[in-house]
């Protein structure tokens, strides 16, 4: 299911007439001129594994790649299809189920053998698949969590009932255009893509403000103070007239507290503005349900006779977008992050934008107003609900993120769910607390300061004298009074190119107190003094809840955190921690560790070999998905012997497999070989293998600057730029690194697939090339496919593994890799890949 060297042809538009006439994506063919190139310089090379290294790394939370990509199609591709029904037995669907009779549509894989009935599911299948995805990343809803009713089964299935009648007000031969040039946008850079949306918005301008009209309700439902409503949903005709159709989303809607006379607040818009039955409870469910089925009658007869899919051409325009959907939905995931990683750079959304731009945007904006609306829209496509100021919420959530390890969540969760419980106010708690720290503040603002001090205190005396690790540093560094000076416990330390903030010594009991003291003052003071700052806390629970999580998280980030909505008191009410006898929680595959890593498995029988196959259950990914952006310490170094006896294992005798293509001088070759054995130990793998590997990524010359000039891939296994991020490094860097350096981020890279995992060559090979497969190696018969990929497809788009047929076997495999041994590893090395 997640097959690495496989993407969908760009044109669909154009149909393979035959297995002898298969159109090649450009993806393909620029990766076929790499080897092209590869193969001048290393003759005996054989295997094409193509644009690979975005693998493992992409697990993680907001994760991007294949895997993802596998993990939603099987989870959203359960949803109910809630619209085909809808339209049963109407004029629509019989028009669209002859214009599906037609033999041409036999050319397209997926359609190929089927019966009108099911090309028509298959169609609807993949608009609500990618409709599940749009609205996943605007409502933050995990790449594992169950897709919401309120979403499966109302808004996806009233924004196909809204976007269905947009095609038909356009017609038949705008709509061939319309989803010509939908179909053609690029989404690999933001300055083509502002660009693109401008000239489309000019082009399409009625279909660009029914675009309009989605991200604005996107941006009202990812409001937090809105999301509590979303469950009470449950009627999609009436979430459709009353809300999709308002014509309150054609107004100039803006994020920003203080609009324009002509601009209307997002956060001004309420429920009770769309009189939606569901939201008033007094109704029965006897007359809900007679609501409903009116609703679906009143739909039927609307949509069902209109004319929107008129011509096989329309419908392979339409099956063109959808075949691109995963791919789209990959570069908006990439471009998200790039713009994220500018952030961390640059720390400013205006400087960002001009570096990703090419030119001062706030500018061009004044002469050409139109572009203002075009980025909105592409922030809002990439997933940053209210444009800039979507963005800058999203930086401040990723930089929480990166602080929140599994012990602060546990920290939080349990102090604050603690604090709610035990909790003793009295009515002049309030007054009481701004007296004793000598604070003033408007006597309406009095209450947001009602808060249990004591208890607050001793939780967190409690807990950094427990684990003084939860204590964060840079809070301790920030924390000043007379009394207490945190910098005078903190150093700063010089790590490569980065500065890392160390403990000087341990506080003392005393030196515990003084600072819990100094910080709770400093916190207090903070929003007393800062009118601004206090109107924007709704309370006093979450004042506590800044207190006590400013002790294990940088305190800044905090409370910009809460004051942009990404970190809030109501996520963690009822978490559960996620620990284990203290320790943090480490998951693989296959239930082992690491060499040198000492962290505990989670579950030592979890069956799942590949984190979404062989039908893992919902806790078995969300456990993977989770863990797997957590790099396991590698602990102490294993000493000579430790590593002799891990190589050993595997056959390796000393002798490096292409020892004499590794550039620079013999000392440098040495120090190579010294670090790729080291690593093949803790990895649990012969290095010989891992050899093979870059010998095949580098076209021979192991040079770790060399680099993909379509995708970016860079180095001795050609990492993605998306994946050198995640890495913490950038290409450019990993560019300008020597062989031996950049052996560091090789390690890490797999260290997130468990080594033990990749038993051979050939489990190497395979788990890059098609991992599902991977569960069926013994099976010489088994045929690669999966849901998403038939094995025609597949065996087109691979025909010398196909070897003439329409399918390709683990037997055809086996021989694949058989004759890539025999062909390139010498006589001397080939018992160690056995």
């Amino acid at each position: 299911m997640n097959y690495r060297f496989i993407d969908f042809p760009t044109d669909w538009s154009q149909p393979k007439n035959s297995k002898d006439d298969v159109k090649v994506p450009e993806k393909i063919l620029s990766s076929q001129q790499k080897t092209k190139e590869k193969i001048q310089t290393f003759p005996d090379k054989k295997l094409e594994p193509v644009e690979k290294k975005d693998s493992s790394l992409d697990f993680v939370k907001e994760g991007i790649g294949n895997v993802k990509t596998s993990i939603e199609n099987l989870n959203y591709g359960m949803n109910e299809l809630v619209t085909l029904d809808t339209l049963d037995g109407t004029p629509l669907k019989n028009t669209m189920l002859s214009i599906l009779k037609n033999p041409q549509f036999d050319d397209y894989p997926d359609l190929k053998g089927k019966t009108p009935e099911q090309r028509l599911e298959f169609v609807f299948r993949k608009i609500n698949i990618a409709l599940t995805k749009f609205y996943a990343r605007k409502l933050n809803i995990g790449l594992t969590e169950p897709v919401p009713d309120y979403l499966k089964k109302v808004v996806i299935p009233a924004t196909e009932l809204f976007l269905m009648e947009t095609l038909a007000q356009m017609g038949n031969e705008t709509n061939i255009n319309f989803l010509g040039q939908l179909s053609s946008m690029d989404f690999s850079s933001l300055g083509n893509l502002v660009t693109q949306v401008k000239d489309f918005s000019e082009k399409f301008s009625f279909s660009f403000g029914q675009g309009k009209t989605l991200l604005n309700l996107t941006d009202f439902l990812a409001l937090p103070k809105n999301q509590a409503q979303l469950s009470k949903l449950d009627d999609p005709y009436e979430f459709y007239q009353k809300v999709l159709k308002n014509p309150l989303w054609k107004q100039d809607i803006t994020t920003k507290d203080s609009p324009k006379p002509n601009q209307i607040s997002l956060d001004s818009i309420t429920w009770e503005q769309f009189d939606l039955r569901a939201l008033k409870n007094n109704l029965s469910n006897e007359e809900k349900q007679q609501a409903f089925q009116m609703g679906k009658e009143k739909m039927k007869q609307q949509l069902g006779s209109i004319k929107m899919v008129e011509t096989p051409e329309t419908m392979k325009k339409m099956l063109g977008i959808l075949e691109k959907a995963d791919g789209v939905f990959q570069n908006i995931d990439a471009l998200g992050n790039k713009l994220l990683d500018s952030m961390d750079v640059l720390g400013n959304t205006s400087k960002v934008l001009k570096s990703t731009l090419g030119f001062d945007l706030w500018k061009q904006i004044r002469k050409t107003p139109a572009l203002g609306g075009a980025l909105n829209v592409v922030l809002g496509l990439l997933g940053f609900s209210g444009g800039v100021e979507g963005l800058e919420r999203a930086w401040k959530k990723r930089i929480l993120e990166r602080e929140l390890k599994q012990p602060q969540k546990a920290y939080i969760a349990e102090s604050y769910k603690n604090y709610m419980q035990k909790k003793a106010l009295q009515a002049t708690t309030a007054k009481t607390l701004l007296d004793q720290h000598n604070l003033k503040v408007e006597d309406a603002a009095q209450q947001k300061f009602a808060l249990d001090m004591p208890l607050i205190k001793s939780q967190i005396l409690q807990k950094i004298g427990e684990k003084p690790e939860l204590l964060n540093l840079s809070t301790l560094k920030m924390t000043k009074s007379p009394v207490f000076k945190g910098e005078d416990f903190v150093q700063e330390v010089k790590v490569g190119d980065k500065t890392k903030l160390t403990l000087k010594r341990k506080l003392s009991p005393q030196e515990r107190e003084a600072f819990v003291d100094t910080y709770l003052h400093e916190g207090l003071e903070r929003f007393a003094s800062n009118p601004k700052a206090l109107s924007s806390l709704p309370n006093a629970d979450t004042l506590a809840f800044i207190l006590l999580s400013g002790v294990a998280l940088n305190k800044d980030d905090v409370i910009d955190g809460v004051e942009a909505q990404v970190f809030l008191p109501d996520q963690y009410t009822d978490a559960a921690l996620a620990t284990q006898n203290g320790q943090d929680r480490y998951i693989y595959p296959n239930g082992s560790t690491p060499i040198g890593n000492n962290k505990p498995v989670v579950n030592p029988n979890n069956p799942v070999v590949n984190p979404i196959s062989p039908n893992p259950s919902a806790e078995n990914i969300n456990n993977f998905v989770e863990n797997i952006g957590q790099k396991p310490e590698s602990g102490n170094d294993i000493n000579n012997d430790q590593l002799d006896e891990a190589l050993g294992r595997h056959g390796y005798n000393g002798s490096l497999l292409f020892y004499d293509k590794v550039p620079g001088t013999e000392e440098q070759k040495k120090a190579f070989k010294q670090k790729m054995e080291k690593i093949a130990a803790e990895l649990d793998i012969n290095p010989n293998r891992l050899m093979a590997l870059m010998a095949s990524e580098t076209g021979g010359t192991f040079n770790p600057a060399i680099a993909n000039k379509s995708t970016g891939a860079t180095g001795l296994i050609q990492i993605m730029p998306s994946t050198a991020t995640k890495l913490g490094t950038t290409v450019s860097a990993l560019r300008s690194m020597s062989a031996v350096q950049q052996l560091d981020y090789v390690k890490k890279y797999y260290q997130l697939s468990p080594g033990k995992k990749f038993r051979s060559l050939k489990d190497l090979y395979l788990y890059t090339f098609f991992p599902i497969a991977m569960n069926h190696s013994s099976n010489p018969n088994y045929v690669f496919q999966s849901s998403t990929i038939s094995a025609a497809k597949l065996a087109g788009l691979h025909r010398k593994l196909a070897r003439g047929k329409s399918y390709i076997t683990m037997g055809d495999f086996n021989h694949y890799i058989s004759g890539m041994v025999n062909q390139n590893v010498p006589v001397e090395f080939r018992n160690q890949f056995a």
